[in-house]
């Protein structure tokens, strides 16, 4: 049996793409491991989709150090502490993100021939943290992570646009492949949504960047409409109380990883806005566009972003400028036009039975694993 360490920094319980592929490997024979940094003190459980959770804890000095970004360099000392000892005669490493690449690396060079270092860039460490960190602090980040890919076996990103940003730095392509976040179908066939008013849902983070707010400032003059928002984030309180105020809102807090895919099949459509300014968004393929696919709801999204431009073409959904005015041009049309909705539904399932599924994604998975696994053995 062949022993696989997923490293990640944060959280790993909310994460759909960490958990879809523990599922896929453990139910595929392979030893799950996931190694994590555990920044929020949360409490995980031991055993997370068939895979074993080894926690790394925040410390005390790490809790010193005003930015997370200057805390990374005692997680990569006592994480690749931690991962040394769960190395058997032949283990994968699937890193995500840059924030576990370094770790993971340290270790590859100090025991090539036990290890196949896959890095899982799931999300562009550059666009994620721009703004949020000292620009002399991202130009290092990013030119020690130029310089762990060379020790890189295999690259996997969720999409083309995250693909071609890796292998326009020099990433070779033919040592690339996309996995996407695809989810697995909840339902066989179409079923149309029977709400006695059209049900908009949201659940995910509540921040500035996700519109929110015009949101609920926009949703107080569509009675005819009902909204369910949920979610962890800056705005969780000032988005509880303006809840509290709108008769038509109904807030539901932090929701569980299990109840994400219900909510979304019980509703008319899906909320998923974002400030198309920002870089991550040119290149994003995130994970509502699949939660639209896999269960046949169509998806409320922005111009100007790479998911906008997938949804307008898949005729999955509406498309409409990230401010207050789109928005309610995006309401005027859930409520006047239930036709069209369920058109667009239709379309997200097919598109989603075709092509965007989990089962899809998780062939490739296994294939490249095996791959990898051959070449090693050579």
């Amino acid at each position: 049996m062949v022993r696989v360490v997923i490293v990640r920094a944060h959280q790993v319980v909310m994460d759909p793409r960490v958990r879809a592929i523990a599922k896929t490997l453990s139910d595929a024979g392979y030893d799950v491991n996931i190694l994590y940094w555990n920044t929020s003190a949360e409490k995980h459980p031991d055993l997370l989709e068939g895979a074993k959770l080894v926690e790394i804890q925040k410390d005390r000095i790490m809790r010193l150090l005003k930015y997370e970004s200057f805390q990374l360099g005692l997680w990569w000392r006592k994480g690749a502490k931690a991962l040394s000892g769960l190395l058997d005669n032949l283990t994968i490493m699937h890193c995500f993100d840059f924030s576990a690449l370094p770790l993971c690396t340290k270790v590859k060079k100090k025991e090539p021939k036990k290890t196949i270092l896959i890095y899982d860039a799931a999300d562009v460490w550059e666009y994620m943290v721009s703004g949020e960190i000292p620009s002399l602090l991202l130009n290092y980040q990013l030119r020690l992570e130029q310089k762990c890919m060379k020790h890189v076996d295999f690259l996997i990103t969720p999409g083309e646009r995250y693909q071609e940003y890796y292998t326009n730095r020099g990433f070779p392509e033919s040592r690339a492949g996309i996995v996407m976040n695809a989810k697995e179908m909840y339902v066989d066939q179409y079923v149309a949504p029977n709400n006695a008013k059209p049900v908009i849902v949201y659940v995910g983070t509540l921040k500035h960047n996700r519109k929110i707010l015009e949101l609920m400032n926009a949703i107080k003059d569509f009675p005819e409409l009902h909204l369910r928002i949920g979610g962890i984030g800056p705005l969780f309180e000032e988005v509880k109380r303006k809840a509290e105020q709108l008769d038509n809102v109904e807030f539901l807090g932090q929701v569980p990883y299990s109840q994400v895919m219900e909510l979304t099949f019980k509703s008319d459509a899906i909320y998923a806005m974002f400030d198309n300014t920002h870089p991550l968004t040119k290149i994003g393929f995130p994970n509502k566009f699949f939660e639209a696919a896999a269960t046949g709801r169509p998806i409320i999204t922005s111009t100007g972003t790479y998911l906008g431009e997938i949804v307008k073409r898949l005729g999955m959904g509406i498309v409409v400028e990230p401010n207050e005015s789109g928005i309610r041009k995006a309401l005027t049309m859930i409520r006047d036009s239930p036709e069209q909705l369920v058109s667009m539904g239709k379309s997200a399932f097919e598109n989603g039975k075709r092509e965007y599924n989990w089962q899809h994604e998780s062939e490739k998975l296994l294939q490249l694993y095996n791959a990898l696994i051959e070449q090693h053995s050579d």
